[in-house]
């Protein structure tokens, strides 16, 4: 089941690794915590930076996505019903009370209730920052994928020339730094701010204006090998180093975003086929596969830890290792079972939609 993507498959290993650091951060850090300050730097940065390489990630995808769709209605639903199923499949777990919720029930003291469902299940959550994570503990980032999924089309249509792709960074990066100096502006209780904003998709316009223009660039220009090769070995040396640096400050929505969303453009728009050392790492079939499954991974890491937590060995490396197990083994049932079918069941609802109806060109939304 394992896709080629021709010049691009390099980026399903980038996503399977993303999700291992995510779950790293999540398992307790598998040891590296006990390596100071700069161990401890490397877990919060590489498990928060893991999403912000899947959210660059999405924007180079979306686009890909919009331009393949013969209109802007066809292309949503192919983004809803990639994304929905494994996510109500959790959602209703937890409901259900088969799965416990997020710790933040807890810290919030917010029930799962009518309310909190249904404004999970809309992708309205992160409208209430009490909520935004509060089921699967990792379900903050589907509501900005769900948002950026709207406005990415928009852009992109717009986007075509060199100076237009420098300009989008540029705002991306403007308006990052315009939301995080104004956090006092948020209506929210006051020291939860940074929560909340967090959250929301305000932050990450960044990370999804990369993705675009690494689309747009790799339309106009093709990066020779060693270039790719260079991006992936400067990146592993920069995220230690960077871990280690004196003084640096590690935080959500701090030098990780800029770094890994930096890192994240650089390989996907540097990378291809031509990059030997690049497809000996991420291009090899066991990454490919957590690639494959690593939308799995992500949302199901969390309720694994949270019906194994009493069983869970005191070990840190061991009991990422058991965690990392179980998770690829659930993700694996829930992609084949789940994921896939879902796909399908969209797939199939679509056709039944468009049948008897004319083909029409590509529209701009």
């Amino acid at each position: 089941m394992i896709k080629d993507y021709g010049d691009t498959t390099f980026i399903t290993g980038l996503r399977a690794l993303a999700a291992i650091a995510v779950i790293l951060l999540h398992a307790g850090g598998a040891g590296l915590r006990d390596w100071g300050v700069a161990g401890d730097n490397f877990v919060e940065m590489a498990g928060r930076g893991g999403v912000y390489v899947f959210f660059v990630i999405s924007g180079f995808s979306v686009s890909a996505s919009y331009l393949e769709a013969k209109d802007y209605r066809r292309y949503l639903a192919r983004r809803f019903w990639r994304i929905a199923p494994p996510y109500y499949f959790w959602l209703a777990l937890v409901g259900l009370g088969l799965v416990p919720p997020a710790h933040w029930v807890e810290v919030f003291k917010v029930p799962v209730d009518a309310y909190n469902l249904v404004m999970h299940f809309t992708f309205l959550s992160f409208l209430d920052y009490r909520i935004a994570d509060a089921l699967i503990g990792v379900e903050w980032s589907l509501p900005v994928e769900m948002v950026y999924y709207l406005l990415v089309p928009l852009v992109l249509v717009r986007v075509r020339s060199w100076g237009a792709i420098a300009l989008l960074i540029g705002v991306g990066y403007g308006l990052y730094r315009l939301g995080l100096s104004n956090l006092g502006l948020i209506p929210v209780r006051p020291g939860y701010e940074g929560l909340a904003y967090m959250w929301s998709p305000l932050p990450y316009v960044l990370c999804f204006a990369l993705g675009i223009a690494a689309f747009r660039i790799r339309e106009k220009w093709a990066a020779p090998g060693w270039l790719g090769d260079a991006a992936l070995v400067a990146a592993a040396l920069a995220v230690p180093l960077v871990a280690a640096w004196p003084g640096i400050v590690i935080g959500a929505l701090k030098a990780e975003l800029l770094l890994f969303s930096a890192l994240a453009f650089a390989l996907v728009t540097l990378g291809s086929r031509r990059s030997r050392l690049m497809n000996l790492l991420l291009v090899n079939r066991p990454i490919q596969y957590l690639g494959l499954i690593s939308y799995s991974l992500y949302l199901a890491h969390m309720p694994v830890l949270g019906l194994a937590a009493d069983r869970m060995p005191q070990n840190l490396p061991l009991r990422f290792l058991v965690t990392l197990v179980l998770t690829v083994a659930v993700s694996a049932l829930t992609y084949r079972l789940v994921e896939v079918p879902g796909q399908r069941l969209g797939r199939w609802l679509g056709a039944r939609r468009r049948a008897g109806q004319p083909e029409s060109g590509p529209a701009t939304p």
